[in-house]
């Protein structure tokens, strides 16, 4: 109780059950989802030799969000946020966990990757939003900025450790075992989602709105609103035009730099925090 106290807020938001249980999950979950990020990378260069399939394998892990993530917004609204985001965890952990056994049985192509990984971005959009909207609900109305800075350590730091991580299990374990950890991870925390979901209010409100018109008011709202719609914009062009050089860091480790996996990770870690 003394140590929660003297960290003021953080040490608030810490001390209630839920919201530790939420940010301890989520925090794996990011480390864990830097740690397939670079795997999917690897096992694609070792697969095709091919910048163009890295771009591919990218753009389908992540661009999904782009397109699904106000559909998701609306979905987490009307059927939970964390019953959403419980649901599309489990299905991340799912492909994760295929992914590894496939390649344990040597049974791994470019085509499944592919067809796994656009599957994984679908749940990341709808994984995301969910789960960012859920925080509000677990934390006093105080607290919740020391809530929203522990969330975004986790995902700074995620981008940091995840990297170092990779580096680890791949070589104590192996490359496969970099897919069977992260999924441990994500149905672990779908399994979180689920419990937090037992404690979700009904407020037995009817919508008198259908899910298409949900969708376009909350486009239009972030849109006109004068501070949310610029910070959306610059989060949104830096994020689509810039940081995607770091999917191409597999070719750039082995062509340029003569270096393996190890010298990924590397760079993937030092790049990440740019």
């Amino acid at each position: 109780m003394r140590l929660a106290s003297s960290l003021g807020g953080i040490g608030r938001t810490l001390g209630v059950p839920r919201f530790r249980l939420f940010w301890t999950g989520s925090t794996l979950s990011v480390f864990g989802i830097w740690v397939q990020k670079m795997a999917l990378g690897w096992i694609t260069w070792e697969l095709t030799h091919s910048p163009d399939w890295l771009g591919i394998i990218a753009f389908t892990a992540m661009f999904p969000a782009v397109i699904l993530a106000p559909i998701a917004g609306a979905v987490a609204d009307r059927y939970g946020m964390s019953r959403t985001a419980g649901i599309a965890l489990l299905t991340f952990g799912s492909c994760a966990l295929a992914l590894g056994i496939l390649g344990f049985y040597g049974l791994l192509s470019i085509k499944i990757i592919f067809a796994l990984s656009l599957v994984q971005g679908i749940t990341i959009a709808f994984d995301i939003p969910a789960r960012m909207a859920l925080v509000p609900s677990l934390v006093a109305r105080s607290d919740l900025s020391a809530a929203i800075a522990l969330n975004t350590t986790a995902f700074f730091a995620g981008a940091f450790v995840g990297p170092m991580i990779f580096a680890l299990i791949n070589t104590t374990f192996g490359i496969y075992w970099c897919f069977v950890v992260p999924a441990v991870v994500a149905l672990y925390f779908s399994g979180v989602m689920f419990y937090i979901n037992r404690f979700r209010p009904k407020t037995g409100r009817e919508r008198t709105t259908g899910m298409f018109e949900d969708i376009v008011t909350g486009v239009k709202y972030v849109i006109g609103h004068p501070g949310i719609g610029p910070i959306f914009l610059m989060i949104f062009v830096p994020h689509l035009f810039l940081r995607h050089f770091i999917e191409f860091l597999p070719a750039f480790s082995a062509d340029v730099f003569g270096r393996g996996a190890d010298g990924f990770a590397w760079l993937a870690g030092r790049n990440s925090m740019k």
